[in-house]
């Protein structure tokens, strides 16, 4: 699928389909207000890679870089900037699914509530490329929210950001744990996880 949006007013905005699979997924949004974006579908199977690419966002809660309910037999890769959400960032999936590829997930120029380079509550043994420049956020976890994750790699680079958590939040990381930070604001720096086992 591919799909392409430009302003106007979408509540929810899936890249593949409701309960009906696709081949890959391209998602490409300039502006706009919406609710909730997937890169995938909701409880319809991506048979390949997810490209999403998000920038100059008027109004934005919610990002998930992958499907709900639904598996991704594929990469993900996100590209969200100059955008705010009054929310959180998720790299991978929603409630459920389980992802074959790596999920990377580039930030530029963007505000959150929370940003996760895993998924909320799917997990997955995947590899975690979460790379933040200019980034205003609360709290970074390089994995889910309860999500598992595989291996993960963070790059934060002038950026505001309160805490920051190389694992996820109560999510289990399957692998090892890299952090770079340079000419960033933080408060709090923990190498692993908040509520979770590496």
């Amino acid at each position: 699928s591919n799909i392409n949006t430009f302003a106007g007013t979408i509540t929810n905005l899936y890249g593949g389909g409701k309960k009906a699979d696709v081949g890959s997924s391209i998602l490409t949004v300039d502006g706009g207000n919406y609710s909730t974006i997937f890169g995938g579908g909701d409880q319809g199977v991506t048979n390949g890679d997810i490209s999403n690419t998000i920038k100059n966002v008027d109004s934005l809660v919610t990002f998930y870089g992958g499907a709900n309910k639904a598996n991704v037999n594929g990469n993900i890769s996100t590209l969200i900037s100059n955008t705010s959400l009054t929310g959180d960032i998720f790299g991978g999936n929603n409630l459920a699914g389980l992802i074959s590829g790596n999920v990377t997930t580039t930030l530029d120029n963007v505000n959150a509530i929370n940003v996760y380079g895993g998924g909320n509550e799917a997990d997955n043994n995947s590899l975690i490329v979460l790379q933040s420049s200019n980034l205003t956020a609360d709290t970074l976890y390089g994995g889910g929210k309860l999500a598992q994750v595989g291996a993960i790699e963070i790059s934060l680079l002038n950026s505001n950001v309160d805490t920051l958590f190389g694992g996820g939040d109560q999510g289990i990381t399957n692998g090892n744990i890299y952090v770079l930070i340079e000419g960033s604001e933080l408060v709090n720096v923990y190498g692993g996880a908040n509520q979770a086992n590496i």
